[in-house]
């Protein structure tokens, strides 16, 4: 369903907001230059439903600047072209974002954390990032402190999506930053997703302190130290928790940030398909023929059946040594797809059906010259 969105806000200059309880919703805030932001001290901010379009290109400061106060974000919208969306000083005070996407941003969520303040006081829960340099950092502390063991951050049931084959972060945390956990046995493993076809996220990057990942019992860790996989994650423990919730509803996209659940190229026999969905209707009803002529020169025909289910659908060509796509075609009804190969060098080449980001069918094609 469409969301309503019933005003348009225009914010063309820096506004500084002070001791205020805040409450938007049902707004797009469209910000027209690189010094158009919301800076905040000790408020007490709600949003919900609204959307935050950074017309600006480069944009250093944040749209949303926390310097204190407690922050909650729901079912919200954040577009930058490679800017940033939010910041937060976390010093004790609580911060919860759930529900919402963002797009395109250099630092989608960044946090100054103080693990000496109260439990669970970040949660960041069923969000969207998709082409995100850093979907969630964790800047260095002001001043050292003394580590506390008690400090979970409810970091759980994102998605983390990459398009375009450029490095980046699912979670990044930065030099001299103390932390503890993600996750939490006793609640519930952390579960996020990676969606990467061109294999060039790293999952956590800890450049700082003290930082275990508590996983699922049936995230698969088989992978991780294959050399033809060079984007796993940086100076994390893992810990696995006895109890395997990978089934739970609430969490849509099992089972967890260590398994990239398009797959690969690694192994050199294309995409894997995704067969979490293999009940599902526009999964079921969706394929790929074959390609013709195969082997090809200059030209091919894909047919290609997407069902009326289906969004987002695209048809993707690459080489049997890499992931990145050289082909991407965006598939809006049943025909055949004619494509031009003639720039391809010769060899052996995998085709792809993609849909909601994950792989639905693949296929082999050879290129001669």
């Amino acid at each position: 369903m469409a969301k309503n969105y019933n005003d348009v806000v225009f914010i063309t200059k820096q506004n500084n907001i002070k001791d205020s309880t805040i409450n938007w919703e049902n707004t797009t805030f469209i910000f027209t230059n690189t010094t158009a932001n919301f800076e905040f001290t000790d408020c007490k901010i709600n949003i919900k439903n609204c959307r935050f379009i950074d017309e600006s290109m480069s944009k250093k400061i944040f749209l949303l600047d926390v310097k204190s106060g407690i922050l909650k974000i729901q079912n919200s919208e954040f577009i930058t072209k490679n800017g940033n969306a939010i910041f937060h000083n976390t010093d004790g005070e609580n911060i919860n974002i759930s529900n919402s996407q963002f797009y395109n941003c250099n630092n989608a969520i960044s946090l100054r954390v103080n693990i000496q303040k109260i439990r669970d006081a970040v949660q960041i829960t069923k969000n969207r990032f998709e082409d995100c340099t850093r979907s969630i950092n964790f800047r260095a502390q002001i001043k050292k402190q003394k580590a506390n063991t008690n400090m979970t951050f409810t970091i759980s049931c994102n998605d983390f999506i990459r398009n375009d084959g450029v490095t980046s972060y699912a979670i990044y945390v930065e030099p001299n930053t103390r932390m503890q956990d993600i996750g939490d046995c006793n609640i519930a493993p952390a579960g996020n997703d990676i969606v990467d076809p061109t294999n060039t996220m790293y999952t956590v990057a800890n450049y700082g302190q003290f930082f275990t990942y508590y996983r699922y019992v049936n995230e698969d860790f088989s992978f991780l130290n294959l050399p033809t996989f060079p984007y796993p994650s940086i100076g994390v423990s893992y810990n696995i928790c006895s109890t395997n919730q990978a089934t739970d509803a609430t969490c849509p996209g099992k089972p967890g940030i260590l398994e990239r659940v398009v797959g690969s190229n690694n192994d050199g026999n294309g995409y894997t398909i995704d067969k979490r969905y293999k009940k599902d209707a526009w999964f079921k009803n969706s394929n790929l023929g074959d390609v013709m002529p195969n082997p090809a020169t200059n030209q091919i025909r894909i047919p290609v059946t997407v069902s009326i289910e289906s969004n987002n659908a695209k048809l993707i060509i690459y080489s049997s040594v890499g992931s990145k796509a050289l082909i991407k075609v965006n598939i809006t009804d049943n025909k055949d797809l004619v494509l031009d190969i003639s720039k391809l060098n010769a060899g052996m080449y995998f085709y792809s059906l993609m849909i909601n980001h994950a792989i639905v069918d693949t296929k082999k094609l050879i290129i001669r010259k």
